[in-house]
């Protein structure tokens, strides 16, 4: 383990040193989310070679992002942290987790190097900025609706029309591409449990989140039903805090590794994330 660490480290400190920067931001797949901005790697006082030393890397996880991570007996689990753990013993290292209550917070924890990486989905990359770069997306997450049994909707395609009503949490990815790309139908904010006693009203049309969401929670509650189709895929990226040149280059080699042998599709299935899709 050590010799393979210390080989890949070699490769990860020699494409730093070049100023190969391919893998740095790569844009979202979906075609209707606009691509990151690229980042210029900022200089530490903690290198690779360095944080490999010190024994442990520190991971942060949004809570707000209950697909990724949740809590099971006083400890964070979900496919992040399995993605984090496979990291982790590549490095030859402890993992040290900790996980934020907001998407606001575990940004200002990376600027103040509180962490080394962090998991983070969907335009969390647009509110971190600046002081941090991100990976190429490893993941990306179907977005799309919940409807009553009795509604006309078919289809992710037919809700956006004139006088219907779309309810979604606050913040939050969907919510914050529908506010930038809704054409005639209303946004409202609400939880998915609001969102469905406004259905039950009559005062709301559909609630829009991840299908992962919808489909494990969507059983909760009666008489609904979630649709086909789909809105847009967000993109999940693991942050690298400060800009850190060799250690993003050896987390996004890690990451290129593990989609190319199903590691990450393994995780996706054990953790049965639906709608999830592993880009190439």
């Amino acid at each position: 383990m050590r010799s393979r660490v210390v080989a890949i480290l070699a490769l990860a400190l020699l494409a730093g040193a070049c100023g190969d920067r391919r893998m740095f931001v790569g844009p979202g797949s979906s075609p209707t989310m606009a691509p990151l901005p690229t980042a210029t790697p900022l200089s530490t006082p903690l290198p690779l070679a360095d944080l490999i030393r010190t024994g442990r890397i520190r991971v942060a996880f949004s809570q707000s992002n209950i697909t990724c991570v949740s809590e099971t007996g006083g400890r964070a689990t979900g496919l992040c942290v399995d993605i984090a753990r496979e990291l982790a013993a590549g490095m030859g290292v402890t993992l040290s987790d900790q996980t934020f209550t907001s998407s606001d917070e575990l940004c200002e924890a990376g600027r103040r190097g509180q962490w080394d990486v962090a998991f983070v989905g969907g335009f969390d990359a647009d509110l971190c900025r600046p002081g941090l770069s991100y990976t190429a997306p490893y993941l990306e997450l179907e977005q799309t609706y919940l409807v009553a049994n009795a509604s006309p909707l078919r289809t992710a395609a037919d809700v956006d029309t004139p006088g219907i009503r779309i309810a979604a949490f606050s913040p939050s990815p969907i919510h914050t591409f529908l506010r930038r790309n809704l054409q005639y139908a209303t946004l409202l904010e609400a939880s998915l449990a609001q969102g469905v006693r406004l259905m039950e009203q009559g005062n709301a049309d559909a609630y829009a989140a991840s299908r992962a969401d919808l489909m494990e929670r969507a059983s909760l509650f009666g008489g609904v039903r979630v649709l086909g189709g789909t809105i847009t895929r967000v993109p999940w990226r693991i942050a690298i805090a400060s800009g850190r040149a060799d250690l993003l280059t050896y987390v996004s080699d890690f990451l290129t590794t593990a989609k190319r042998t199903g590691s990450i599709q393994r995780a996706v299935e054990k953790n049965r994330v639906a709608g999830a899709v592993v880009p190439p």
